[in-house]
């Protein structure tokens, strides 16, 4: 079903084909969610919903699926930063995902590359397969950007490993972890805005084929290491702030400038002399070495261009799946060079069909006039902004419609300016502007509001400072508005509730102040509200609970004060909820058992008292619920035991007393339980053993009582244990030395008794913090200590 022109929602009921194996709705015009009844096609193998205009947050419980290989979300309108769960073995299988050109944001996530155990290794195993039958099942291809064009990648559940994370707006350090990703054949981080030095470890990529780290803000060396990478094709480094020296190796000698251009602190072949290893001619080298090859390959070229060209489709994607057998027998240190001559004869015959459409004198001479007041007037990403070029068809980052400057995209283009000299008067066709990422200052001007047509307006990741002008209440057809991140002051204009079409609202990360505004209450479509980490004061308004199409409400720290509105209770479809480190006092409402689709509720850090109300447990999607360091009290709800999905629990720093319900048992899913600084009573109860997924265990500082469960030691998940502070009594079991990944074990300032087993000498290997101080311990201590 891809490449039509399908419209509407995706259906809720996949359930009813749960034994589909591959679905594919690329190339359509799908809108809204993802559904989660697509966690019901537990055969899925391959999941492409690439090119539609989706508009979600990432949709982790995709992770459950025990086959899922190839994962594509490219080009939609997802957005946020990816928070992966903490449930084991997500994503066992997934050799492909590409989330590229969405809105992502955020640190890379870290802990989702952890899960990827089929990108971990190289399996020998996985070649397409002869069998004529089987053959005619796996023809599944996705469309993969390599070397800065999309092709269309067939076979793909044998031949290709990819992760493509481009043209979003995550920032932060690379983390090395992706270097354990060892079966890559593409790696692609460019057009976001990260940070700081790239890892050494991408060295042990030894597969990788394709890199491309451009359009960053990446600084330090290009580490040596890569130049171990004898299968890398091609290599894309450039609009960074690499300096030093360009390693050399086999590969390296066949990369040119364009591989480096934007960095000026690099020096080296192929861009300049100026290095040691330079002595060796690595002109000749290189030279000899592309006359041999291209002798070689001049009769695979040929027939290469005769088959490519049979299928070229519509844009750039190449048919690959007619030279599939070309390729695996080609020289694939080549692929990179014939598809860029392939790319100019392709752009060549479209660029002789297609009508040239010009934009108005007005609306160029506004824009260069614009990137004159740069402080940065070499900024070789708007090089093509000349009075003298075709801004429709040449000018980065712009795009026309019926001849007339339509979307400006230039997000991360290293623009050091303001927006002061923007003549917003002159663009009223704009629908889409993006100028996040930058070094923009200044204050937004109040003329912003006469681009009335404007649909999606991202300021985010700036300098930008002043308040929030009211006259952005003006921009009636805005649908998204983005400003998160910068240094914006002041109070959030009462304005912004004009804006009826607004489906995502997003003001984090500044340092506005003052109330949330009631008007908020008419933004009837708002599915995303970001207010955190400002310093908003007042209450929550009652008016919240209008807001009926809310996934997302992210309140937290500020200083917001007063109750948690009961109105909130109508707000069925949200999914997280966030209001820790505020000063929230009053009990939880009962009504918040009402919101059936919440999977996070965060309410920890506030001054919330009275009992834990017990509708909580009827919240059976939730997996997440932290009400640690607050001030309620009374027992904890058996209810809590309905959870089943739960993966986290933390109720720690409060005033609860009575017993840990038996309940609990029930929580198989239950990776952290955290009731530390209460006032518990009574016996552990022996149920906590049924918590076979149990990594943390954190009871420290009650008054439990009654000897330690020999069952403990069936939990083989657990790695922290932290009983310090109670009343234990009893001995030690050894059965505890069944715990293989256990790294902590807490038991000080207890009344136990008897010998330290000796197993516990065989535990050093993984045990790191072992203490046992103030107890009445006799015996000797193990030999192996």
């Amino acid at each position: 079903m891809h490449h039509n022109n399908l419209s509407g929602t995706l259906s809720t009921a996949f359930g009813i084909i749960s034994e589909v194996r591959s679905l594919n709705l690329h190339g359509n015009e799908l809108e809204g969610k993802i559904p989660r009844s697509l966690a019901n096609c537990e055969a899925l193998h391959v999941l492409d919903l690439g090119d539609n205009h989706l508009n979600d947050t990432f949709p982790m419980w995709l992770g459950t699926l025990p086959y899922l290989q190839v994962l594509s979300l490219r080009s939609n309108k997802l957005h946020g930063s990816i928070r992966t769960s903490r449930i084991e073995n997500m994503f066992p299988q997934l050799r492909i995902i590409d989330l590229s050109y969405n809105a992502f944001s955020g640190n890379l996530p870290t802990s989702l590359f952890q899960h990827l155990k089929a990108m971990r290794t190289i399996d020998q195993s996985l070649k397409a397969p002869r069998s004529s039958y089987i053959e005619s099942y796996y023809q599944d291809s996705i469309t993969i950007a390599t070397k800065g064009m999309d092709h269309e990648i067939v076979r793909i559940l044998y031949l290709y490993t990819a992760l493509d994370l481009s043209s979003n707006k995550f920032r932060g350090k690379i983390p090395s972890i992706i270097g354990d990703l060892i079966a890559l054949h593409v790696l692609s981080l460019s057009h976001n805005g990260l940070q700081g030095r790239i890892p050494s470890s991408l060295g042990n990529l030894s597969s990788l084929e394709s890199l491309d780290l451009s359009v960053n803000q990446l600084s330090g060396k290009i580490p040596q290491q890569l130049a171990s990478l004898t299968s890398l094709a091609f290599l894309n480094l450039s609009h960074n702030h690499l300096q030093g020296c360009i390693p050399q190796g086999p590969q390296f000698h066949t990369f040119e400038n364009n591989s480096y251009e934007g960095n000026d602190g690099l020096r080296g072949f192929p861009i300049s002399k100026g290095c040691a290893h330079d002595q060796v001619s690595e002109t000749n080298y290189t030279e000899s070495a592309l006359d041999h090859d291209q002798e070689s390959n001049s009769e695979f070229l040929n027939d290469f261009w005769k088959a490519a060209l049979m299928g070229y489709r519509s844009g750039l994607c190449i048919g690959l799946s007619i030279i599939y057998i070309m390729i695996s027998i080609g020289n694939l240190k080549w692929f990179a060079r014939i598809i860029e001559e392939m790319e100019q004869r392709i752009i060549t015959r479209r660029r002789k069909k297609q009508r040239v459409t010009f934009a108005s004198t007005g609306e160029t001479t506004s824009l260069l006039k614009w990137k004159a007041t740069f402080k940065n007037q070499n900024n070789s990403l708007l090089a093509s902004w000349r009075p003298s070029s075709n801004a429709c068809r040449d000018w980065y980052g712009v795009i026309c419609f019926n001849g007339r400057i339509n979307r400006l995209n230039i997000a991360n283009s290293s623009i050091i300016g303001t927006l002061y000299a923007f003549l917003f008067s002159s663009l009223p066709f704009l629908e889409y502007v993006d100028l996040s990422m930058n070094n923009i200052s200044g204050t937004i001007p109040p003329e912003l509001g006469n681009l009335t047509n404007l649909v999606y307006l991202d300021l985010s990741i700036n300098q930008i400072s002043g308040t929030i002008p009211p006259q952005i209440g003006s921009l009636s057809k805005l649908e998204t508005l983005h400003i998160f991140d910068n240094h914006l002051n002041g109070s959030i204009p009462k304005e912004i509730g004009y804006l009826r079409s607004l489906t995502e609202l997003d003001l984090s990360s500044n340092s506005l102040s003052g109330s949330i505004p009631t008007s908020l209450g008419n933004l009837s479509r708002l599915t995303y509200l970001h207010l955190y980490e400002n310093q908003l004061s007042g209450s929550i308004p009652e008016e919240i609970g209008n807001l009926v199409n809310l996934v997302q409400v992210f309140l937290d720290t500020n200083q917001l004060t007063g109750h948690i509105p009961a109105e909130i209770g109508k707000l069925v479809n949200l999914v997280e909820v966030y209001l820790h480190e505020n000063q929230l006092t009053g009990h939880i409402p009962a009504e918040i058992g009402k919101m059936k689709s919440l999977q996070e509720l965060i309410l920890s850090r506030n001054n919330l008292s009275d009992l834990i109300p017990k509708t909580i447990g009827d919240l059976t999607e939730l997996k997440l619920l932290y009400l640690y360091s607050n001030q309620p009290f009374g027992p904890i709800p058996s209810e809590l035991g309905n959870l089943k999905n739960l993966n986290t629990l933390l109720l720690s720093n409060n005033e609860l007393s009575g017993s840990i319900p038996s309940s609990f048992g029930n929580l198989r899913n239950l990776q952290v339980l955290s009731l530390n600084d209460n006032n518990l009573i009574e016996e552990i109860p022996s149920s906590i053993c049924n918590l076979t997924s149990l990594a943390t265990l954190y009871l420290s500082r009650n008054n439990l009582k009654g000897n330690i469960m020999k069952c403990l030691g069936n939990i083989s998940a657990l790695q922290y244990v932290m009983m310090s502070h109670n009343n234990l009594s009893g001995e030690l079991h050894p059965s505890i030395c069944n715990l293989t990944s256990l790294q902590i074990l807490d038991l000080g300032r207890n009344n136990l008794k008897g010998a330290i087993p000796q197993c516990f000498g065989n535990m050093s290997g993984h045990l790191e913090v072992l203490d046992m101080q103030h107890n009445n311990l006799s015996g000797t201590l193990p030999i192996d200590f």
